[in-house]
């Protein structure tokens, strides 16, 4: 086993630079509103923002119609803001960020200065 464990101060700081990094990829979408939990509305949403490759899809809270909306879309992966990770994020060719998941973010990378 070659793993290595990092404290949450730096885990949160390797987060940051990825995104950092990655800001050429990420796109703030308003959110995702589905009357029903079909894959053709995120299908379509897709390919209206013109998302290619794999895809990460940060939301606000977990939703079971976007899990189940989601989970057959081959190259899409769907994290809750507070479960962002610095692998996702870096394997990530498109990151798409609800604009409400925001704050959530902010909050965990400035250690929860800003309420």
């Amino acid at each position: 086993n070659h793993r290595i464990r990092l404290s949450k101060k730096e885990n949160d700081r390797a987060l940051s630079n990825a995104l950092s990094v990655a800001k050429s990829k990420i796109k703030i979408i308003d959110g995702i509103e589905l009357s029903e939990a079909k894959t053709k509305q995120v299908n379509s949403l897709l390919n209206k923002i013109e998302a290619k490759g794999r895809i990460l899809l940060v939301v606000n809270s977990a939703s079971d119609k976007v899990g189940r909306a989601t989970r057959n879309i081959d190259g899409l992966k769907c994290v809750v803001a507070n479960r962002l990770c610095v692998y996702d994020v870096i394997n990530a060719d498109t990151i798409l960020i609800e604009k409400k998941s925001l704050p959530m973010i902010s909050h965990r990378l400035l250690g929860g200065e800003n309420e």
